[in-house]
């Protein structure tokens, strides 16, 4: 971790709380390009970066199943896939599309629904 407490921190109070400032970490990650992104049924409307992503762990990726403990099921019991293959937490692309990106092979349904209104994620 090559950056300092106060990259992130604001030290202008000996009380202060030591939270990180509002909306800082896109300051240098703007590559990530949150605008637009939406969570189904707006689950995760608060949600900040650093809910789901430890800026002082080594690897500050998102372990998922500290909120989804019911995680898993049929796709990660193969081992071929993790949760982020299929769910893109920035992305605000519909579940059809997650899926046929993998998918391909399937034939069209013609039906004007998402994959999971008839496929089970769970097995």
């Amino acid at each position: 971790m090559g950056t300092h407490c106060v990259s992130c921190h604001e030290f202008t109070a000996v009380d202060h709380d030591l939270l990180p400032l509002t909306n800082v970490c896109l300051q240098c990650h703007e590559e990530q390009n949150m605008t637009g992104v939406s969570f189904p049924a707006d689950v995760h409307t608060d949600t900040a970066c650093v809910n789901c992503h430890n800026p002082h762990e080594e690897e500050p990726f998102p372990d998922c199943t500290q909120c989804h403990g019911e995680g898993g099921g049929l796709h990660t019991e193969t081992g071929h896939v993790e949760c982020t293959s299929c769910h893109i937490p920035h992305s605000d692309a519909e579940v059809r599309e997650t899926c046929e990106s993998c998918h391909v092979d399937k034939e069209e349904h013609y039906i004007p629904v998402n994959c999971a209104a008839c496929h089970s994620f769970t097995g």
